[in-house]
């Protein structure tokens, strides 16, 4: 068995063509291939930082938080969330990191070391990012492919050098 330093064993899911084609297509031309949505600057990928890094950081849209409540733009994730079927959610949102020089990888870090629960993962495009697990185990950024693990394993995000960005969509749930 492979643990984590937590006791974590390191154990994912990978899901190719999550969504029905048709669906995924609504729902990534409403959220990363349109001039209309929302995005927020976010300094920092991991964590809100002091000083500038000049590649830390990316664009997000929160749909949910416990602590910020509900965006009017969840309605596009309805697909999404009912193939997911959440008996509660903690967190939602997406995450959109430009284009870097090289391969740019964020601190290892946990959704939550407070609470037991899922992290889902659903990429919204193809590129050469991707998402490792502190044991090497690394997951590439594709499209429409959904990753869950344990929210307390150590993970990190690698931003692209092959696309314009990488988006995700960030679920944390019961």
């Amino acid at each position: 068995m492979n643990l984590d330093s937590m006791g974590i064993e390191y154990k994912y899911q990978v899901i190719d063509n999550f969504l029905d084609a048709d669906a995924f297509a609504t729902l990534q031309g409403k959220i990363s291939h349109t001039q209309q949505f929302p995005w927020f600057f976010n300094n920092g990928v991991v964590q809100q930082i002091q000083g500038e890094v000049l590649w830390d950081f990316q664009f997000v849209h929160t749909f949910y938080s416990e602590y910020l409540g509900k965006s009017t733009e969840i309605v596009h994730l309805t697909p999404l969330l009912k193939k997911i079927n959440p008996k509660s959610i903690h967190r939602l949102k997406a995450n959109l990191g430009p284009i870097t020089d090289r391969p740019r990888q964020t601190d290892w870090h946990t959704d939550f070391q407070d609470r037991v629960c899922t992290t889902a993962v659903f990429y919204l495009n193809t590129n050469n990012g991707y998402t490792v697990f502190k044991n090497g185990e690394k997951v590439e950024s594709v499209a429409n492919r959904l990753l869950t693990f344990d929210s307390r394993l150590e993970h990190a995000g690698a931003s692209c050098t092959d696309a314009n960005f990488r988006a995700v969509i960030n679920l944390n749930y019961d």
